[in-house]
């Protein structure tokens, strides 16, 4: 059992989207696999009250579409909300969750071929891996 913040987890999803297509060792890809599964329900947990903050918080033009940032990659926020949005996001990064699910350990790790990871990647996978 694993017990961490939800935005470690949204953190922890993103990496793992990253070596999904990697040739991995059948153990392994079983191993990552379960803890898909595992933290799938979270994921989708997170996402769906973002998308309740956009929905409460998003400013919107004439026509009723959010407003986005000039490049189209961020959902512009009405601008006396912006406070109670982020408070609310915040709350919800930081709400501990339970996840029952298998860790990932080192030696398992140091077998994928050409899996070289960052200091800021280890942070973020660390709470899954056995001490």
């Amino acid at each position: 059992m694993v017990k961490v913040e939800l935005k470690k987890v949204i953190e922890f999803n993103t990496f793992l989207k990253g070596i999904e297509d990697n040739k991995l060792p059948i153990s392994l890809a079983y191993k990552i696999f379960s803890i898909y599964e595992a933290i799938e329900p979270q994921v989708k947990f997170y996402y769906e009250r973002l998308q309740l903050l956009i929905q409460n918080y998003g400013e919107l033009d004439e026509n009723g579409n959010y407003k986005t940032s000039k490049d189209g990659s961020q959902i512009l926020l009405i601008p006396e909300k912006i406070s109670q949005c982020e408070k609310e996001l915040k709350e919800l990064g930081d709400c501990m969750v339970e996840l029952n699910m298998p860790l990932l350990n080192l030696e398992e790790l140091s077998q994928v071929k050409d899996l070289n990871i960052s200091l800021t990647e280890m942070s973020i996978i660390k709470p899954f891996i056995e001490k």
